[in-house]
């Protein structure tokens, strides 16, 4: 780690539409290929979105986000803790769901940050 940062890349990789050929990533069916364009136009869509939050505490900031062998990546500032989905599925598997306090704790900043725009 050359620069003492970490990063988290996300990679568009739908599974049900798409497999990995080598480095590759390549739509499973003729068919699919609109739906699979379709996904990296809304994957882009999400990187920008997400440019235009940067540096707001409450939600990750993208810093860059390129195309190559067949698919794009974003890369973002990489935030140590558990995921909401992770949180809600855990919650779920042990029939506790969120309440009140811990769902606002949740939102709450979320919607602070998208204020301030």
């Amino acid at each position: 780690m050359e620069l003492d940062t970490v990063s988290a890349i996300k990679e568009y990789f739908p599974a049900e539409l798409a497999y990995r050929k080598n480095l590759t990533v390549i739509p499973k069916k003729r068919e699919f290929e609109p739906a699979y364009q379709d996904g990296l136009v809304r994957f882009r869509q999400e990187a920008q979105h997400l440019c235009e939050f940067s540096n707001e505490p409450s939600i990750v900031s993208c810093r860059d986000f390129f195309r190559i062998n067949g698919t794009a990546y974003l890369v973002m500032d990489f935030l140590d803790g558990l995921p909401l989905s992770e949180l809600l599925h855990g919650r779920e598997a042990q029939n506790r769901p969120l309440d009140e306090e811990e769902m606002l704790t949740v939102i709450v900043p979320l919607i602070e940050s998208l204020h301030n725009l």
